[in-house]
């Protein structure tokens, strides 16, 4: 990604990268919990929607999910800073156990209005304690496996690759386990996914913090730190500007257009959206896996390759509004996904090679907050263009709105040269 110096040696990344206990630990927890999380994903949006009858009480809860990402995204890098994050990480899965255990319990005991806000602000309360954790798995991992840039690649490539194939898995999981124990009950794997991975993480992550934590007392004082050098420092800046307009674009496109372009452009049903949705998948689980192997092996300009990545991106969500027919669209989705796959690899990467060790913290909260707030806000951007002039607009809107931001990329040296 951007950032990176260039590979100065042709041999691949050491395979003791894969002895390493620690990483492996942290990969297991997170795999098991990542399962669960996305069969939640699937089961508490469908308990509510079949308990309530109200897409408008289920998408409050979805709300209640995003919105803590970006409220409370900036503090919780600054206690990411200042703290023994592999503790942290811990204590934190620990208490999402808690508090995504406590539904199915309250679905037991109480129903109605009570049940519906309980899992509202249950849904807040977890969310709000994932913040820090995204935090912190991405900080902590140049300290377990070093700062050399394939390392980190490889490792990145393992931590992204695990998430797309959970996301794969664990909705075929809860789909079956819904219609077995019921929809409320499947949250209880993802309470204990959650206790297996802090088991697996306390016990076999060994973490040492390299330096001291910040010295400024106030935490405010912190965050404005953390936000200065995010703004300052003109790679970081770039970056952040396209994670901000792709969430943005994407969200609109994938969410929101893409089931109405399917139905009203292409006449297609519900099996043509999964198709859709499924090429773009396939097309980023290969994508991660060829960029894993070429950057372990080969001199790779991180800023050309990330660049070429959301061109190709860009120029490949032109072709379904275009072209409006069935085939085309798998070609171009296809083909999106397939450089979509390695950009998060590749800005993790560039985060944790950019960021001094006492900010990483503070450096991905501020990306991760502003990229999270970019998407319910083209959700609803989009939901209102499409309730006036249909689906097309909004997928022009999208290809154009990141084929400029790519664009404008390429013009910034500091990304173009890294």
């Amino acid at each position: 990604m951007l950032g990176e110096d260039p590979i100065t040696t042709p041999e691949p990344a050491s395979s003791a990268l894969w002895h390493n206990r620690s990483l492996m630990a942290l990969l297991i927890g997170q795999f098991v919990s990542l399962c669960g999380i996305q069969m939640t994903a699937v089961a508490l949006p469908w308990f509510v929607l079949t308990s309530t009858q109200s897409p408008q009480k289920m998408t409050i809860v979805l709300l209640a999910q995003a919105i803590p990402f970006a409220v409370f995204g900036l503090p919780a890098g600054a206690i990411v800073d200042r703290v023994d994050m592999k503790r942290l990480m811990v204590g934190l899965d620990l208490g999402r156990a808690v508090t995504i255990g406590a539904i199915p319990v309250l679905a037991m005991l109480t129903k109605g209005g009570t049940l519906f806000w309980g899992i509202v602000a249950l849904s807040a309360i977890n969310a709000t304690l994932a913040t820090p954790y995204m935090s912190a798995r991405s900080s902590i991992i140049p300290s377990l496996v070093g700062d050399d840039v394939r390392d980190l690649t490889a490792a990145n490539t393992a931590v992204q690759f695990s998430l797309q194939v959970t996301m794969i898995i664990g909705p075929m999981i809860a789909g079956v386990l819904i219609g077995i124990v019921g929809a409320a009950n499947v949250v209880i794997f993802d309470a204990a996914s959650y206790l297996f991975a802090a088991t697996v993480i306390g016990l076999g992550v060994v973490y040492r913090r390299r330096v001291a934590p910040p010295t400024t007392s106030h935490i405010f004082a912190e965050m404005r730190e953390g936000l200065a050098f995010v703004w300052n420092h003109r790679l970081i800046r770039t970056v952040t500007f396209m994670g901000i307009v792709f969430m943005l674009g994407l969200g609109m496109l994938v969410d929101a257009a893409l089931p109405v372009f399917v139905k009203q452009t292409l006449h297609a049903g519900p099996s043509a959206l999964g198709w859709l949705l499924g090429v773009w998948g396939a097309g980023a689980t290969i994508g991660m896996v060829v960029y894993g192997y070429a950057a372990s092996r080969w001199k790779m300009r991180r800023g050309v390759t990330l660049l070429s990545a959301t061109g190709a991106m860009s120029l490949a969500v032109w072709v379904p509004p275009l072209v409006r027919t069935l085939p085309a669209s798998l070609i171009g989705l296809g083909a999106a996904g397939l450089a979509d796959g390695p950009t998060s690899i590749m800005v993790t990467t560039l985060l944790q090679a950019e960021a001094p060790e006492e900010m990483r913290g503070r450096v991905f909260s501020a990306f991760h907050a502003a990229v999270m707030a970019a998407g319910p806000v083209g959700l609803f951007v989009a939901g209102a263009v499409m309730e006036r002039s249909g689906p097309l607009p909004v997928m022009f809107a999208v290809a154009a709105m990141c084929t400029a931001a790519t664009a404008l990329a390429w013009l910034t040296p500091a990304a173009r040269n890294a």
